[in-house]
């Protein structure tokens, strides 16, 4: 996390979203997801941070942040979801010990590197680690709705961060606190919009911004530059070129 002495100054960018970890996005050819962040080079610089890595892993990884260098203009940063290794057993503290650390060092990279936008990807942990972020340092803070949320719990009947924020409730009031605060916030679609604004984003600061640069290069590609994974084929038990493939909406009915 230290200063980046080639940089040319121009408008930098952290970007704090827990959907995908370094190794997933490496092992599932998600960069793009991470390098379109800059905007076509309208940003100088990004930092892309994942805040609590595979809170899931057993045992809980614990540790100081990694940072990683994914191209010119990116770094991904991931801290774990424990600091340290001796606090196993003690979950909750030391993931509090965690995300204190990762906070100050956090700070200190928006100020070293004079960051000009916090964007969040949910308004839920990221999004109050993000507000929290934004109102120590002076900078801008967005949030990204990537999801309708109340939709969401409403069809599984569980929270969105069931081992971290643990329940509906909390997850609603922590919703409720970001969204009215953010000086932007950006949805893909209508439907997200909507959700915003239900739980206090103010309307003159939603706009809809859609995928875009989002998707891989690979997909506009025309079909016969595409390469073929004939593995894949062979797997599945497909013959190529002899098959319907049909991408939808999976939703009970």
């Amino acid at each position: 996390m230290k200063r980046d002495k080639g940089s040319s100054g121009g408008p930098r960018l952290l970007v704090l979203d827990s959907s995908y970890t370094i190794d997933t996005i490496r092992k599932l050819g998600l960069e793009q997801s991470v390098l379109c962040r800059d905007l076509d080079g309208y940003f100088d610089h990004v930092w892309s941070v994942h805040p609590f890595g595979d809170i899931n892993a057993r045992p809980v990884p614990a540790g100081q942040p990694r940072s990683t260098r994914l191209g010119e203009r990116h770094s991904f940063i991931q801290a774990q979801p424990g600091r340290f290794r001796l606090l196993e057993r003690w979950f909750t503290a030391n993931f509090a010990l965690g995300q204190l650390d990762l906070f100050r060092r956090l700070r200190r990279l928006v100020k070293d590197e004079r960051i000009t936008l916090i964007r969040a990807g949910d308004p839920l942990y990221v999004g109050l680690l993000g507000l929290l972020l934004a109102r120590a340092t002076g900078v801008r803070f967005a949030i990204r709705i990537n999801a309708n949320n109340d939709k969401i719990r409403e069809t599984t009947r569980k929270p969105i961060y069931p081992r971290l924020l643990r329940t509906e409730r909390i997850e609603k009031a922590i919703e409720h606190f970001v969204l009215p605060r953010a000086d932007l916030v950006a949805a893909p679609n209508q439907d997200n919009v909507d959700f915003a604004v239900a739980n206090g984003a103010r309307p003159d600061r939603v706009t809809i911004f859609r995928y875009g640069n989002l998707l891989s290069p690979a997909h506009l590609a025309e079909p016969r530059e595409r390469g073929t994974d004939n593995a894949l084929f062979k797997r599945l038990g497909v013959e190529p070129g002899r098959y319907l493939l049909c991408v939808s909406r999976l939703q009970t009915l």
